[in-house]
């Protein structure tokens, strides 16, 4: 599946990455991108999110996510 999905994907892009949930997927986005400008010696310490999105229930998802009433007790805890 890898495969057949690089294939059809962007040159330069040679890696795929399987999840077993949305909100792990976009951690581990998170994580990749930070990653990837911390090893360029650029760190980045903003994430880009749609306003009023849903992202998922772990901290760096629900960091990205639009902040209400189901993730209020955890605020003091999430990033800007």
């Amino acid at each position: 599946l890898a495969r057949k999905l690089l294939a059809q994907a962007p040159k330069g892009l040679g890696h795929a990455f399987f999840s077993d949930s949305g909100s792990t997927a976009v951690e581990v986005a998170i994580k990749m991108a930070v990653g990837c400008w911390h090893n360029r010696g650029r760190p980045r310490h903003r994430i880009i999110a749609m306003e009023h999105a849903y992202h998922g229930d772990m901290f760096g998802a629900m960091a990205v996510g639009h902040r209400g009433i189901f993730n209020a007790a955890y605020d003091p805890m999430l990033f800007d």
